[in-house]
């Protein structure tokens, strides 16, 4: 029986106990385990708090630097202390922050997004300061998740100004902080820092940090921070837009994925001689060659083109201990020394950068002169150095490079991210009336190739003006019904002043490769005027008009004076297999006339078209004082016009350059206008040797010129010795370009004939 009673195991209330003890054990395991665990999480509640307090302090310091404090609810600095005293230990202010509650303005300053982990500062947590000696006294943290009701809902009410009676009924029942902390009504773990712990401290002083403004092809800020041996040093870039006078813009410079500007962040370890002692970071502020790097991208909150102030601040762990870089101003999209004046921008212009940030469609600047949600727009610029498009690339390119992103290629991106296409410039269009002054400066090597108006502008509107620039080496090319032109592909009742569209050899080509109207200068003109303006390139429609200045000309108001088109000759002879200007219909100097008038101009350019002419293809309105000496070539063709329904005035042209066979004779001249038509108004020039000698003058008089074909140097002696506009009559200075002719012309002595 003892044998089989052992193999029967335990009893059933043997089992229960064991159960029993096993539970009463787990019990008391899990409570400590849950002790253990809140601990822990009040450990780190504490921490975040403490990051709050520092951060909040650090702030709090910077708004007593900026100006804020001592302003009702830390408001605006124009805002005026409303009833609220502000003296002595009476004043204590909160900020309170659960995502639903909390003064947003104060919050912006004390604690600017990304001052703490983004995660940390998500969650519910109490501020109090004492707003008269800038010091941060508790904070109180606490998960979203876990409200603590009681203790959240008295600081809701206690968001602004109360005594020390005020704070003690915020903390009644609750004066013991260890009780108060360790969980609230609702059992939820509070984090709490601060009290005489936090402000007994004595901190270290930070050293300032140093900072430097490069406005350039990209507009960056260079950080210099000599704390990096704190390992908690805090690094900050502060921006204040002067006009917009918003809150200011915090950057916190670290290399954190999640940072929302890690992008504009550069770190530049091989600029720092020893980079655990001092960090040196690049803060990109305006890139136009990557997406979403440009200042209207930077915050809503600022006017693009507007001047901003701008600083770094360094801090460490301990609370304040902030030290300071000077201030720098600069402007947000154009030349330092741009100047703002009562919401107008007068920009100043020294590379590409400034340049296509004229363009609403970029930059984000206002489109209009009544836009109130951007109330700085654009009124004038004025260009301060030689613009070169490779240069700007290659400057781009080195950037990046050193900030260890190598590239081949520059994009133009707009302000909605869009790419154009590779190394290719994006035509400026200013929407607004602009006033454009080169001030004689040049720019050079600019490609462009775009399904819209296409030139250095692609349109100007109306009212705007641009004078005083020297484009050089352009390659333009438009597409889908496109207008092309070196400075503009479309403008309307605009006034253009001493422009030259040249190259500095004989290649390059303005070209549109659908129906637009092309000119060497600008591709459509509606109402407005060319002055003292002048082109020398190869230019080419496949559908419309070509002009070697003007592609097509429109409207009474329309006016064209003292300005000329250069032409291309290979030893002093126009090819007769490559014409200067190419088109539906085709001129010298302008494609279609329709209206308006021209005066003191002239052409030495050869043209190809269905219609076709040495000055213009086809034409109505009034011409008057100009001439022509190209070859022409098309089915209505005149030596000076395809066709006319106009009667010019003392307009001469070169009989000789055009030629036609004839059974009996040889060879006629080709008549000044299409198809045989002969007008009074218009002679031959080298009808004698007497009227050609009289026409070009003493060779003492001839002005300079600058040719591509170099055989009319060794004629000439570097001299045009046809007629230029001040010959003609134009009133002209040593500055303006048209003083010296560009292009090429043709020589009669490079001619032999038998009459």
């Amino acid at each position: 029986m003892r044998k089989n009673r052992t193999k029967m195991g335990f009893t059933l209330a043997e089992v229960l106990i064991v159960i029993a003890i096993i539970g009463i054990l787990g019990g008391m395991v899990a409570v400590n385990v849950a002790r253990y665990f809140r601990s822990l999480t009040k450990l780190e509640y504490d921490n975040y708090a403490k990051s709050i307090f520092v951060a909040a302090q650090n702030h709090l310091i910077m708004a007593e630097h900026e100006g804020y404090l001592g302003r009702t609810d830390f408001g605006t600095k124009e805002e005026a202390i409303s009833g609220i005293p502000d003296s002595g230990n009476e004043v204590y202010y909160f900020v309170v922050q659960n995502g639903n509650i909390g003064d947003t303005t104060v919050l912006s300053l004390i604690l600017p997004d990304n001052a703490v982990d983004a995660a940390v500062q998500s969650q519910s947590y109490i501020i109090r300061y004492h707003k008269p000696t800038a010091q941060v006294l508790d904070v109180f943290y606490w998960s979203e998740g876990g409200r603590d009701g009681d203790l959240f809902n008295r600081a809701s009410r206690y968001k602004h100004s109360y005594s020390d009676s005020d704070y003690a009924a915020f903390l009644s029942n609750r004066s013991d902080k260890e009780a108060l902390t360790d969980y609230g009504t609702d059992h939820s773990v509070i984090g709490y820092y601060g009290g005489v712990e936090a402000q007994s401290k004595s901190p270290v002083k930070v050293k300032d940090p140093s900072l430097v403004v490069h406005n350039e092809e990209v507009l960056f800020v260079r950080i210099t921070d000599p704390n990096a041996d704190i390992e908690t040093s805090l690094l900050e870039l502060i921006i204040k837009g002067n006009t917009s006078g918003g809150d200011p813009l915090h950057i916190f410079i670290d290399e954190k994925n999640d940072n929302p500007f890690f992008s504009r962040i550069k770190p530049r370890r091989d600029l720092s001689s020893d980079w655990n002692k001092e960090h040196v970071y690049d803060i990109i502020l305006d890139d136009i060659t990557t997406s979403g790097l440009h200042f209207s991208n930077l915050s809503a909150g600022f006017h693009p083109g507007e001047d901003i102030t701008i600083y770094a601040a360094s801090s460490n762990s301990e609370p304040s201990n902030v030290g300071y870089s000077a201030e720098a101003v600069t402007n947000s999209l154009f030349e330092d020394n741009t100047t703002v004046k009562t919401a107008t921008v007068d920009a100043g212009i020294t590379n590409f950068r400034h340049l296509e940030n004229m363009s609403p469609a970029v930059s984000g600047i206002a489109d209009s002169t009544t836009n109130t949600a951007k109330p700085v727009y654009l009124q004038s610029a004025k260009q301060q150095a030689n613009l070169d498009w490779n240069t700007f690339r290659g400057k781009v390119n080195t950037l990046w490079s050193a900030w260890k992103d190598t590239r081949d290629h520059v994009n133009i991106f707009n302000n909605a991210g869009t790419k154009m296409k590779d190394n290719q410039y994006l035509p400026v269009d200013p929407v607004v009336k602009l006033s454009y002054n080169g001030q004689s400066h040049s720019i050079k090597n600019v490609s462009v190739d775009h399904s819209d108006s296409a030139g250095l502008f692609g349109r100007l509107s109306e009212g705007s003006s641009v004078s005083n620039l020297e484009l050089i080496d352009f390659t333009i090319k438009g597409t889908a019904n496109a207008n092309a032109g070196a400075l503009a592909g479309t403008v309307t009742n605009c006034t253009v002043t001493n422009v030259l569209a040249h190259n500095s050899k004989s290649g390059a080509t303005v070209n549109v490769t659908a129906s637009g109207s092309v000119g060497g200068l600008i591709g459509s003109m509606s109402g407005g005027s060319v002055t003292k303006s002048a082109a020398a390139l190869w230019v080419e429609s496949s559908g419309s008009s070509a002009g070697g200045l003007i592609g097509s000309m429109s409207g009474s108001t329309s006016t064209v004076s003292a300005s000329y088109a250069g032409g291309h000759t290979e030893n002093a002879k126009y090819s007769a297999s490559k014409f200067n200007v190419t088109g539906t219909t085709a001129g010298g100097l302008i494609g279609s006339m329709t209206g308006g008038s021209v005066s003191g101009s002239y052409s030495t350019c050869s043209a190809s078209g269905t219609t076709a002419g040495g000055f213009a293809g086809s034409g109505s309105g009034s011409i008057s004082n100009c001439y022509c000496t190209g070859l022409v070539s098309g089915t209505t063709s005149g030596a000076f016009a395809g066709s006319l329904t106009t009667n010019p005035t003392d307009c001469q042209y070169f009989e000789i350059i055009n030629q036609v066979p004839d059974a009996s004779q040889g060879y006629v001249c080709l008549s000044s206008v299409g198809r045989g038509a002969s007008n009074p108004g218009i002679t031959a020039f080298d009808a004698t040797a007497k009227t050609y000698d009289d026409f070009c003058g003493a060779s003492n008089s001839w002005d300079p010129a600058n040719p591509y074909d170099t055989t009319l140097k060794g004629y000439y002696n570097g001299k045009y010795n046809l007629k230029t506009v001040a010959q003609l009559g134009a009133s002209v200075n040593t500055t303006d370009f048209v003083t010296t002719h560009y292009g090429d012309w043709p020589a009669p002595e490079a001619f032999v004939v038998n009459k």
